[in-house]
């Protein structure tokens, strides 16, 4: 079981990596000259800035990564201030939002329910 996990978050980010074109230049790819290259006109996705957001509860857990199990790395509290700056969604079921405590200085992984973000839809993947 933790095997078929494990494949599908590394799928899942292998996936992720490939829809946003960050391809390592030893997989073959040749990145253009820059000075063929407008700069506006690149086709590398633009980093987007963090979605307000807020904790729905008290002692919300912030995480190492995106997994139940992992290191916290500290603890969110409604009265905080925080942004989400990328969400995923490990299973169908399950999503976690990479988040910022700007209160705390702490950045890592909060399990969705528990946290309330402003225009989901448009944060990128994780």
């Amino acid at each position: 079981m933790l095997r078929a996990r494990t494949k599908a978050l590394a799928l899942a980010a292998f996936t992720a990596v490939l829809a946003f074109g960050a391809v390592p230049a030893s997989a073959g790819t040749v990145a253009p000259a820059a000075e063929n290259t407008p700069a506006a006109s690149t086709t590398a996705p633009m980093a987007q800035a963090d979605a307000p957001a807020s904790f729905r509860e008290d002692g919300v857990r912030i995480r190492r990564s995106y997994d139940s199990t992992s290191e916290v790395l500290g603890l969110g509290y409604r009265n905080h201030s925080v942004s989400a700056f990328c969400a995923i969604h490990p299973d169908p079921m399950v999503t976690f939002y990479g988040v910022r405590n700007h209160t705390t200085g702490v950045r890592g992984y909060a399990f969705g329910d528990y946290v309330l973000v402003e225009n989901a839809s448009a944060l990128p993947g994780c």
